[in-house]
């Protein structure tokens, strides 16, 4: 897998509003120009809603980006009534997201028996079968690309 934004865009800092957002557009536009079309985003609501407002505002439209995030209320967030619901709907589709932890079926059990394996029978973090998650999602993508 590679990463094509560079290492110095990767970040936008948490606590932003959505005119505080407008300093980091260069980051966004740099996403675009990449031509990366697979975007993960580990951020968190109400970030995560203006940095895809701002995609939409750079030219960005349903079909264009394929989302993967592992923010749990993702979509009830996008879809709250606003001036931006319009910019949300354009963008949030197609998007993948997944929920808590949920080690479902016996897949997932095997992963969390491994996990515990692996650090002494201590409790995996509560995020770690999102992150495995994201990790499994990519690296079938890449196989089946």
């Amino acid at each position: 897998m590679e990463i094509v934004n560079p290492e110095e865009s990767r970040v936008i800092p948490a606590g932003l509003d959505r005119d505080a957002i407008k300093k980091y557009h260069y980051i966004i536009q740099g996403i675009i120009d990449s031509q990366a079309r697979l975007i993960i985003f580990v951020i968190q609501v109400p970030l995560f809603l203006y940095v895809l407002e701002t995609f939409y505002d750079l030219g960005m439209r349903r079909g264009d980006l394929l989302i993967y995030t592992a923010v749990s209320d993702t979509l009830s967030s996008i879809l709250v009534k606003d001036d931006y619901l319009y910019k949300r709907l354009e963008l949030g589709v197609p998007m993948i997201t997944t929920m808590p932890e949920q080690w479902v079926g016996q897949f997932g059990q095997g992963v969390y028996s491994k996990m515990l394996q692996l650090y002494n029978n201590s409790a995996p973090s509560s995020f770690s079968c999102h992150y495995f998650d994201l990790v499994y999602l990519i690296s079938m993508l890449l196989i089946l690309w």
